[in-house]
């Protein structure tokens, strides 16, 4: 049995874990040594270890010998999960293609959201399932239930599990969450601010983000505005661009939905929401691109339309 005093030598790689880390695993794992099946959601801002905490809980489970899938939301986060696991474990792990065939007896499965609902009859269903992102999959809500039903055992991790399909597939059935005013107040991510959006813009300085409402009106800020760039789904070479923002040689990226989830960049200080939305969600996804810490000091500036709405997404979040 996997003792949470454990963790240093067997789950966390050397790596001391930030204390909600260990409350957040304690809670995951006692749930998961329960019998019977069931769901659990666990709550976590982004910029606090949330992927390195479902690592830990993968590497325990294998421990043990009990089968585990890890589904990520896109091929992005999932190459950067394979990276991780590859890098902290000798483990054997399948990562799920369409044109491979899973081995009977891997014991870690790594897959998108998208392959993984390709092939849920390849599961076991005493196989657990860790679901990143849950507020999300793609998938209407009575389908994704569904689908959940495959697994005895299901959590849901997300930095903000306010959709619909999450009350209805988790029923508030909490496992573990950490606010992000605590996250705040422990140093965890930075201090910030809500602002008016200016009137007119200023110069773009360095690691700005900056939504809009249409992927048409982001492109044509981009080429009025020097040292910046627009990004979208439609753009071409959108690693190139995105590498380029990190290492600063593009100052300001103006976007429509792009980079609103698993995106890293801690050096983001300041991001502007030109747009209204009423989804809370989308308005924290937006914010929290800000929220890492990259200094001691670091104060993250969040401009917006709409600051009453903006401040209630963030308070939502604890």
């Amino acid at each position: 049995m996997i003792k949470v005093a454990e963790f240093d030598r067997l789950l966390w790689r050397g790596v001391p874990p930030w204390p909600h880390q260990v409350e957040a695993f304690a809670a995951c794992w006692e749930w998961l040594r329960k019998p019977g099946k069931g769901r659990g959601l666990l709550q976590m801002p982004t910029g606090t270890g949330k992927s390195r905490l479902m690592r830990a809980l993968t590497y325990a489970l294998v421990s043990e010998r009990r089968p585990v899938v890890v589904a990520v939301p896109n091929e992005e986060i999932l190459e950067q999960m394979i990276a991780d696991v590859r890098r902290e474990t000798r483990t054997p792990f399948y990562v799920e293609k369409a044109e491979r065939k899973r081995p009977a007896t891997s014991l870690i499965t790594l897959a998108s959201h998208a392959s993984l609902w390709r092939r849920l009859e390849n599961y076991p269903t005493k196989t657990v399932l860790l679901f990143d992102e849950c507020h999300h999959s793609g998938r209407p809500a009575e389908c994704n239930l569904r689908s959940l039903e495959r697994f005895d055992k299901v959590i849901g991790l997300s930095a903000s599990p306010w959709s619909p399909e999450c009350s209805d597939i988790y029923q508030d059935r909490v496992l573990y969450k950490y606010e992000l005013s605590r996250a705040v107040k422990e140093g965890r991510l930075c201090s910030y601010s809500i602002e008016p959006l200016p009137e007119k813009e200023d110069e773009p300085r360095d690691h700005e983000l900056y939504f809009v409402s249409t992927n048409s009106r982001a492109r044509a800020l981009s080429e009025g505005c020097a040292g910046s760039a627009y990004l979208g789904w439609d753009s071409e070479g959108r690693a190139e661009l995105v590498a380029a923002f990190r290492a600063g040689r593009i100052k300001r990226l103006y976007l429509n939905r792009c980079l609103t989830e698993g995106f890293d960049c801690p050096q983001v200080s300041r991001v502007f929401v030109d747009r209204f939305t009423e989804s809370e969600l989308f308005l924290y996804q937006m914010a929290g691109r800000a929220l890492r810490i990259s200094h001691p000091h670091k104060m993250a500036r969040v401009f917006c339309k709409d600051v009453l709405s903006m401040q209630r997404a963030l308070d939502r979040a604890g």
